[in-house]
């Protein structure tokens, strides 16, 4: 080993390097102090944004995205997947991004996961440059469809409830079950009965013939043994109220 000895203020610090005094190998850096720096910045200016969902709702917050999902298949991997993919990304030049803006919000966003995570997509791969710090890092992503689902269902409820507001308490109970699902991922139509279940007016729900009234939008999803399944990996399932209809009995 080759080692070195520095002197700073009357402290010695030694640093060792493997191979020889002719031929010493040096290690690369992970990530500049520089970089790590600017990431930590990043982060303390939005304390309500950490993790995976900050990024996740950073993404969704751009005006032209529909849906994504962020999905780890394995430790230190995320697969993010996005709807639609920036229709911009074919002009993509990571030494000018206002060529590209939509690609270069995402990159930015996606660039502010820790290094240790890696990006596991087989769509896109691009590079893309810190504004901060000029380092390059590789930014990936796969392009997804969405299957826009609304359900049929028989409603009893108590005598005197206001339909309208309970329908409108089933809306939002859809869209936050659906909507915490990743790319690929199904549910059980018995998930979606208990989530109607939890409202208070409602006594019991039962699913109208398949249960599965009505899909739009760019991606496909089926009944399959009691399941909604997306039609691909690449498909998110995604609630809309007008694909709904609820068939309502007085307890």
């Amino acid at each position: 080993d080759l080692r070195f000895v520095r002197s700073v203020a009357g402290f010695e610090t030694e640093f060792t390097y493997p191979g020889s005094a002719a031929d010493p190998v040096v290690g690369q850096e992970r990530e500049t102090d520089a970089a790590y720096r600017a990431r930590g910045s990043r982060v303390v200016a939005t304390p309500n944004q950490g993790g995976y969902a900050g990024l996740r709702r950073r993404v969704l917050d751009l005006d032209w995205v529909t849906a994504v999902s962020f999905a780890r298949p394995a430790s230190g991997e995320l697969a993010v997947t996005v709807v639609p993919t920036p229709s911009d990304v074919g002009s993509w030049d990571p030494l000018d991004p206002t060529a590209a803006p939509d690609t270069a919000q995402l990159a930015a966003i996606l660039g502010d996961l820790p290094p240790w995570i890696t990006l596991n997509a087989t769509d896109n791969s691009i590079t893309y440059r810190r504004p901060e710090t000029g380092e390059d890092i590789t930014v990936e992503w796969d392009d997804g469809t969405t299957a826009n689902c609304g359900f049929a269902l028989d409603v009893t409820y108590d005598a005197g409830a206001d339909t309208t507001q309970i329908t409108s308490a089933l809306d939002a109970a859809f869209t936050a079950l659906l909507g915490a699902l990743d790319a690929g991922q199904s549910i059980d139509v018995g998930d979606i009965i208990a989530a109607a279940s939890t409202i208070d007016a409602v006594r019991f729900v039962t699913v109208n013939g398949g249960g599965l009234l009505t899909v739009t939008g760019s991606g496909s999803a089926s009944v399959t043994g009691g399941r909604v399944v997306p039609g691909s990996a690449t498909t998110i399932l995604s609630y809309l109220a007008a694909n709904s209809t609820f068939a309502y009995t007085a307890a």
